[in-house]
């Protein structure tokens, strides 16, 4: 989809200026930005990481989180920095936290005595 210029002034860009927009679960960058483009298939990939498939598989459905181990291998594999894929699982948890804490404006008390 394309605007042009002279329609930007109409445009609500709001939800974007917010944050409001849901983080992109993991899986998905997996396999659109990564596994679609190469051309790997989860099979292979799962067997070069030293996974079993089905982990590989529950990620890409969403079903399975990023765990240390596997944000590590997949890193290597795909020569990212080691804390990118842990990086991109944390920001599906802490927008909604952060939505749910500004909703409750909780106090936290520290009590040292």
């Amino acid at each position: 989809m394309s605007i042009a210029v002279e329609s930007l002034h109409k445009c609500d860009f709001s939800d974007v200026a917010e944050g409001d927009l849901p983080p992109v679960p993991p899986g998905e960058i997996l396999a659109h930005e990564f596994l679609e483009p190469l051309a790997i298939t989860p099979y292979r990939l799962a067997k070069s990481i030293g996974v079993p498939q089905q982990r590989v598989g529950e990620i890409l459905a969403g079903r399975r989180s990023i765990t240390a181990d596997t944000g590590l291998r997949l890193s290597r594999f795909f020569g990212m920095s080691d804390g990118f894929w842990i990086g991109l699982q944390a920001d599906c948890y802490v927008p909604p936290l952060n939505r749910r804490s500004r909703l409750k404006n909780p106090t936290v008390r520290q009590d040292l005595g």
